[in-house]
């Protein structure tokens, strides 16, 4: 693996960025994100392949799916692109330059004026995989819910057929599969599952994938690698929830369910229908903190996995999580973490890029 590559490919996984190279005959080559891509016409593709570019980044005019931009320099003709409920222009020129900075070592012109000359097309090829499903399929990984991811995986594999990221069909799809691992050791680890046991189940996992040498068996993995994701993170909540009653339980699922909206004590006693002076007894007698103290925590956690996996700033990131402010939100992260939120995110995204 080059060290262009590796720097993309953890440039990716920090932008959270779709990030295609393009060749001169207009095919896409090293895609390097989720199986379930979505695939730009053809003909779009060579016009883009085509045109002659003067070095740096041009934003393409969003579709009403995507935002993107081309990234041109002596060597590389990448195209960057995301969801566009997912990325405003600021964060695709923010990262497209830091891309450009590892790549060349100086900053990028950005070309503006291209936005109308050649955007972005309107339909996406039918043919493949929606990125609303995939949402749905991850957000039950992380939620341990096995029968919903079961129902979003089977509608995900039959709307289309997932995105080619190698020509060879077999490394293709172990491309797939590990692309696809990567994303559920995410999701894994936003549900509960430790990190180190995430991680250690993820190069498991790809090298299980590595050792398969038919499409048939790795076709055959592909749905149960989630379920083993989701089995874990089951036992990971049931070993959790043996030691609580199941009133302290519903205390805790509801907190998570309200996390970040103006959820009271008042309103937790009005849903589970118990006496608040009763709830707050209670859980301080099972659990050993307050119900305050368990809501900051989950809070903070939700906290660093926003650090680690988005480019959100920490005030958008203490309002969604619903902390009176900023310097608030920064001083509890503290309290419970031990470094302020900043060197947090610093600290583990350098970790992202030596790996």
């Amino acid at each position: 693996m080059t060290e262009s590559l590796k720097f993309l490919q953890n440039m990716q996984e920090i932008t959270q960025l779709e990030i295609d190279q393009l060749d001169a005959a207009g095919q896409l080559t090293d895609v390097w994100n989720r199986p379930a891509i979505v695939k730009l016409p053809e003909s779009y593709l060579k016009k883009l392949a085509a045109a002659s570019f003067t070095p740096g980044i041009f934003l393409l005019a969003p579709s009403s799916v995507i935002r993107g931009a081309l990234l041109v320099d002596s060597k590389h003709r990448l195209l960057i692109w995301q969801n566009l409920r997912s990325c405003t222009q600021h964060h695709l020129e923010q990262a497209g330059s830091a891309i450009w900075f590892g790549l060349n070592q100086h900053w990028p012109k950005i070309h503006k004026t291209f936005e109308n000359e050649l955007p972005l097309p309107e339909h996406i090829l039918e043919n493949h995989n929606s990125y609303e499903l995939e949402k749905q399929m991850l957000s039950a990984v992380r939620n341990g819910d096995d029968s919903s991811y079961q129902h979003y995986f089977r509608l995900l594999t039959s709307s289309g057929a997932f995105g080619q990221v190698a020509k060879d069909r077999l490394r293709n799809q172990k491309n797939l599969l590990i692309c696809h691992i990567t994303l559920l050791t995410r999701q894994a680890i936003e549900g509960g599952l430790a990190p180190n046991e995430a991680f250690a189940l993820s190069d498991q996992l790809c090298q299980q994938v590595e050792s398969l040498q038919t499409i048939e068996q790795l076709n055959a993995r592909l749905q149960a690698i989630g379920q083993i994701f989701i089995q874990r993170i089951q036992t990971t909540r049931q070993a959790q929830n043996n030691k609580k009653g199941l009133l302290t339980q519903k205390i805790e699922a509801a907190l998570r369910d309200h996390c970040g909206q103006n959820y009271s004590l008042d309103d937790l006693a009005h849903d589970l229908q118990r006496d608040k002076y009763y709830l707050a007894h209670l859980y301080k007698q099972e659990t050993g903190q307050t119900i305050n103290q368990y809501e900051n925590s989950y809070r903070i956690s939700r906290f660093k996995s926003m650090l680690l996996w988005t480019d959100q700033p920490i005030t958008e990131i203490a309002a969604v999580l619903g902390f009176a402010t900023p310097n608030y939100a920064s001083r509890c992260f503290k309290k419970i973490v031990g470094i302020a939120p900043q060197q947090y995110r610093q600290r583990h995204q350098l970790k992202l890029l030596q790996q």
